[in-house]
This record gives C-alpha cells, structure tokens and sequence, in this order.
C-alpha cells in the first residue's frame, strides 16, 4: 500500500512541475516572507505560522487524492481576504491560490512564456534530450535561485506533524495526508532535489519514471538555467514582486489600524 501511495505521488510531484505554477519550495519562501511581514499580527503566534505553512503546502495534493481544483484553490483571492481569515490552515491555503493567479496573470504569463523561449534555447545546447522538461527544469532552477540566497526552507517540515481538521473536510484519508508531508519533509524540503543531486540514487529511485539517460542531464540543465543572467533575474524580480506587495499591504494595514485606534480615541 505504500509503495502504491508513493508511486501516486511521485506522478503527483511530476505532474504539479509540468504546470505553470510555483514549486513547492517557493510555495513556502513566499509564505515565509508573508508571515515575517504578519509578525506584529494580533494572532500571529507559532501554532498560527505552523497551520499557514501546512496550508500553504495542502493545495497541491489534489492531484493523487482527486480533489477537482475548485475545492483546493480559492478564485481571486486578496492579500486583505488572507489577512483577515481567522483560520491559519485557510489563511495559508488561500495565499497559496493569490501565488498561482499571480502567475497566471497576463502580464505574468508573457515574461513566463519568455523565459521559457530562453530555456529552451539554453537546453537545445546544453541537453536537448530534456527539453520537453523545460518547466519542470525551470521549476528547478527557481529552487536553486532560491537557495543562493541562502534559504533552503529546512525548517519547514517540523511543521508537518500536525494534521489539520480542515484537512479532514476534503475526504482525504489520513494516510495519504501523511503520505504527502512525509514526501515533502524527506524529499523535497531536505535538500536532495537541486542542481547537484541528481545522481544520488534515492532521487534516481524517486525520478524513476522518467529515463535515466534524461535525468542524468536534470543536474547539469537546472545548474546552467539557474546561472543564466536573465532567468535569474526574471526568478529575483517575481520574488521581489510578492515582497512588495506584502510591504505595501502591511503598510496600508498599519495606517488603517492607526486610524481606527484615532477615531475610536476620539469618540
């Protein structure tokens, strides 16, 4: 039973890099960046950042659990609808959903498309075998970008423990709850999968649908998309984007509440 769980999400991990949808990895540096902003939060506590996280994460699984899209992903989701949701689980669900619309948005699909032109280029060069990967490759490439700023979210998995009774209304039996965390603490946010881990035989084991003279070429490919100039900062800009946003909500958010607290002082 759970080799079979484990091959669903293995296909699952496959599928969610072929999409034009962040990784798990940044799924999880962008949550990290909102709650930092969320500190001076009334509710904001460890329990809270521990429910966000998971939920940031949860969205994803509908693919091996058959869960339709409209169940995991929220439409038109606003920084001001996450703030005020009063549930860290939902709250981290649904900036899940604002981070796939960001990039879903028609500026945003443009420079994604672009990117993905230069990829191709880079990879017809360097690995033309992998280019049908070229999303997934990208994907990747994002992560190590990530990495160079010295956050590999390794912190990330001691919030996994936990499931979330919210987890409980999609009708997703427990073990493959825990099946999908698991996978995410041991692969993905240990480390294993970047530029230089390709070869190491539980990624083989766990790539193992894809051929392995194809694989074998993942390392090499991720490792000259994350250095080119353009991607890199294509990768830095989106990133700096959602900080912006953040900053500039926060902000707002403060004058709002210092406003309140005038009005409230004056009556």
């Amino acid at each position: 039973m759970f080799k079979r769980v484990i091959f669903f999400l293995i296909v699952t991990i496959v599928h969610i890099h072929q999409l034009n949808s962040a990784s798990e990895l940044t799924h999880a540096y962008i949550a990290k960046r909102w709650l930092n902003y969320n500190k001076k939060s009334a509710k904001y506590s460890e329990a809270y950042r521990s429910a966000f996280i998971r939920g940031t994460l949860f969205p994803d699984i509908r693919y091996f659990a058959d869960i339709s899209r409209e169940n995991t992903h929220d439409k038109n989701v606003t920084l001001q609808e996450i703030f005020s949701c009063d549930d860290a689980f939902e709250a981290g669900k649904k900036l899940h959903a604002f981070v796939d619309e960001f990039i879903d948005e028609p500026e945003n699909k443009k420079k994604l498309t672009d990117i993905k032109k230069i990829a191709v280029k880079i990879l017809q060069k360097k690995a033309p075998d992998v280019q049908k990967h070229v999303v997934m490759l990208l994907k990747f490439a994002e992560d190590d970008i990530i990495f160079t700023q010295n956050d590999r979210c390794h912190e990330i998995p001691k919030y996994f423990g936990k499931l979330d009774a919210t987890m409980r209304t999609f009708n997703v039996p427990d073990k493959k709850l825990h099946a999908w965390y698991k996978l995410l603490k041991t692969i993905y946010f240990s480390g294993k999968i970047s530029s230089e881990s390709f070869s190491q035989p539980d990624i083989v084991n766990f790539f193992k649908n894809i051929p392995a003279h194809e694989l074998s070429q993942f390392g090499p490919s991720i490792k000259a998309l994350a250095k080119n100039k353009q991607i890199k900062k294509y990768t830095r800009d989106r990133l700096r984007e959602f900080d912006k946003r953040f900053k500039i909500f926060f902000k707002n958010q403060k004058k709002s509440n210092a406003t309140t607290a005038t009005l409230s002082a004056a009556l």
